[in-house]
């Protein structure tokens, strides 16, 4: 009896294993095929029980190129552990770096159908959560599909306004495609020391975001500078402000107070109410970027009350009852 118990869970371990997904509480590695053939990194926790749950996908910020444990440490952060004890499976997605725009909507757009794929999600009830660069691409995915939920801390909303100027700015400092393509290599080590070169007099003048060497926001001028030059439309096409008549799902917007995106994030909303689409706006007083993750021991009052609006937005469209 005890033999036919152990080959019994032996062998649903090997089945869960074989269809990509560990057993209840791992964290799992995954690669995810995008629309090109390039793989991305992710990482999957599934609840306990066969199913089907709630889902969220997690896009975190910076640039892409992360890496397996990256991904993997980003769902035993304090958002996903919330989400997970609540019964969520997790799926954390990396995305390619160098690609900003289009390849990497393509690469979370396949990290959703990835997530949707599994026989224990309920693929009608899936919510996207995304901060700063990783809320953009939360807010571009709402234009392409509708999750049931998308949750968007302090992403990038206004592509063309934070970083065309800039952009341009940053294009006149390099002669050749070589040149420019140097300046993305070495940006790595840059942003390695950035504190080191954060006073304001090194920030490239133009948008609303810090621009000096080592910052993703001066990889990301430098990237579409070079490739888009004066083609505002290029911008746009990207851009979630100019794409809200293609957002239908409910979203949430939530960011700190002392957040430089705070207004372009409110417009970005007001845009959607007005026309009648479900959507939010959490401002917390006195909070910078990045807060509504909780990292540090004791995370601040403020992360605390996002995660509970995060929490009830979340709950009341992924746990309604499905048609």
């Amino acid at each position: 009896m005890i033999a036919a118990v152990l080959v019994q869970v032996v062998a649903s371990g090997f089945l869960l294993a074989a269809q990509g997904v560990a057993p209840a509480d791992e964290i799992r590695q995954v690669y995810v095929p995008s629309y090109d053939g390039v793989h991305v990194s992710a990482a999957l926790r599934k609840p306990a029980g066969e199913g089907p749950f709630p889902a969220i996908l997690y896009i975190h910020g910076g640039v892409g190129g992360s890496g397996l444990e990256a991904m993997q440490r980003m769902l035993r952060g304090r958002v996903p552990e919330h989400f997970h004890r609540l019964g969520y499976a997790g799926f954390a997605a990396d995305y390619r770096r160098f690609h900003f725009g289009e390849d990497e909507i393509q690469d979370v757009l396949a990290a959703y159908r990835t997530l949707a794929g599994y026989p224990f999600v309920d693929k009608t009830r899936i919510a996207v959560i995304g901060g700063s660069h990783g809320g953009y691409l939360a807010q571009m995915l709402a234009t392409r599909i509708s999750p049931a939920a998308t949750v968007s801390f302090a992403g990038l909303t206004d592509i063309e306004g934070m970083f065309y100027d800039t952009g341009l700015e940053l294009r006149k400092s390099f002669s050749s495609p070589s040149a420019w393509m140097q300046e993305l290599l070495t940006h790595r080590e840059r942003a390695r020391t950035a504190a080191a070169e954060s006073a304001p007099e090194r920030r490239v003048p133009g948008g609303n975001s810090p621009m000096r060497p080592g910052a993703p926001g001066y990889e990301v001028a430098l990237e579409l500078g070079w490739r888009y030059g004066e083609r505002r439309d290029a911008y746009r096409a990207i851009s979630p402000k100019e794409n809200v008549e293609k957002v239908a799902g409910p979203v949430l917007y939530l960011v700190g107070g002392r957040d430089p995106l705070r207004m372009a994030g409110k417009q970005w909303i007001e845009a959607l109410v007005k026309r009648g689409v479900v959507a939010e706006y959490s401002e917390h007083e006195d909070m910078p970027h990045g807060f509504y993750w909780g990292q540090g021991e004791n995370p601040p009052r403020q992360f605390h009350d996002a995660l509970r609006v995060t929490t009830e937005f979340v709950e009341r469209h992924t746990r309604r009852s499905r048609p």
